[in-house]
């Protein structure tokens, strides 16, 4: 049971990264250069927050970690102090460890909950825990409150005793010289690339981890020039959790010990099985297109429900696309992912409403988007047309963004 208790350390590290997340969402904007210390006073300067925002950081709070089993929750309505939510997690946690309640990474349509058992993400950690025995320190670049953060940067090093150390309380990356022999790495594709290109090199025997998102093949080679001793990539969902790992771009990736595929050979309808400690099973589908190589090797080729990853993010294009028809001055719209690009983003093909001269539409065009869709949302390269690219069956097709 030890095992399932979190230090008041992780505690907060969670919520601050929780908190965060949640008063950039009611805001639409986060000022970077806010964190949130052990100290804060959540009413005062410079978070301001007010009793309608503290209840909502209060209402996220009490769902990842089930505060309502120990009937804490209303103490962080009348607590105001980061200190005093962390005790009052810790409480609860004591006696009522068994859960954590995730949210999927959509930024299209409203996140859903996904809750785990202790039970079930320590037995993906152990599992872990073999892989990365050798590891002495974990440089997290990760946010703690999605569940790849959560089971890297919280219960693995719980699980090892190894020292886990916020690579972002440094800034955007970590100077060269704060990486040591025996580091692992915790990021995700786009600080990847970002880190590949702002350190000279990277010292012998240290490791990274990448997931969120397709890793490009070229950046980890890239990235292995610069001396990385064992890159790995981890699949899995909020869902679902770990399914399965690499070490070498371009090989399948292998299940985690406790998967199996229900029937071999296997189709693109894939279910898998999953085997939990306690001798139970539960089937679930594949989120994706799985190709087996073997009962216990697969590749990834593409999502069934439509969705992209953008810098981590499930974005659905035709969902964007609509929303860009929305706008008075479009006829028409089709949204992309740009493929050709190291770290992916969307594009778009707009039909015009009106004849209004191009470099003006895309100036309000641009601006629009910025008040109406996330982030991850917003294409990067606008093409406009009289229509939109068909082929000879009618069907929509790609086209160049050059």
């Amino acid at each position: 049971m030890k095992s399932f208790l979190l230090s008041e350390d992780a505690i907060y590290r969670i919520l601050r990264d929780l908190l965060r997340s949640e008063l950039r969402r009611m805001r639409g904007t986060w000022d970077s250069d806010t964190d949130f210390p052990r100290d804060t006073v959540f009413p005062d300067a410079p978070w301001h927050t007010d009793s309608m925002e503290i209840m909502e950081m209060a209402a996220a709070v009490t769902e990842f970690f089930h505060l309502h089993k120990s009937g804490l929750e209303d103490n962080l309505l009348r607590f105001k102090k980061m200190g005093q939510w962390i005790e009052t997690v810790a409480i609860s946690r004591k006696h009522f460890p068994e859960e954590i309640t995730f949210r999927t990474s959509g930024s299209t349509g409203e996140p859903l909950p996904r809750s785990h058992r202790m039970e079930d993400m320590m037995q993906e950690i152990r599992e872990l825990a073999d892989i990365f025995k050798n590891r002495k320190r974990i440089l997290s670049f990760v946010p703690a409150h999605h569940i790849y953060g959560f089971l890297f940067t919280v219960l693995l090093p719980a699980e090892t005793g190894i020292e886990v150390r916020d690579g972002r309380d440094t800034g955007t990356g970590i100077p060269a010289a704060g990486i040591r022999p025996g580091d692992l790495l915790i990021s995700f594709p786009a600080h990847w690339s970002f880190l590949e290109r702002s350190l000279a090199g990277l010292s012998e025997d240290v490791e990274g981890v990448s997931s969120t998102a397709p890793m490009p093949p070229q950046l980890i080679r890239r990235i292995e020039e610069k001396g990385i001793s064992r890159f790995s990539e981890i699949y899995g969902s909020s869902a679902h959790g770990g399914i399965g790992y690499r070490h070498k771009t371009g090989q399948p990736f292998r299940l985690f010990s406790y998967l199996h595929p229900a029937a071999f050979p296997a189709d693109e309808n894939t279910l898998l099985v999953r085997t939990y400690p306690n001798g139970k099973q539960r089937v679930f589908p594949a989120e994706d297109l799985l190709e087996w190589e073997d009962e216990k090797h697969f590749y990834v080729r593409c999502r069934r429900d439509g969705a992209v990853q953008v810098g981590g993010i499930n974005v659905y294009p035709e969902t964007v696309a609509e929303k860009i028809r929305a706008h008075p001055l479009v006829a028409d719209c089709a949204v992309r992912l740009m493929k050709d690009r190291e770290i992916p983003r969307l594009k778009a093909f707009i039909v015009p409403e009106t004849d209004r001269e191009k470099d003006i539409l895309i100036r309000e065009l641009r601006g629009w988007m910025q008040q109406h869709l996330h982030t991850a949302e917003i294409p990067l390269h606008l093409r406009l047309g009289e229509k939109l690219p068909r082929n000879e069956m009618g069907k929509n097709r790609d086209w160049r963004t050059d």
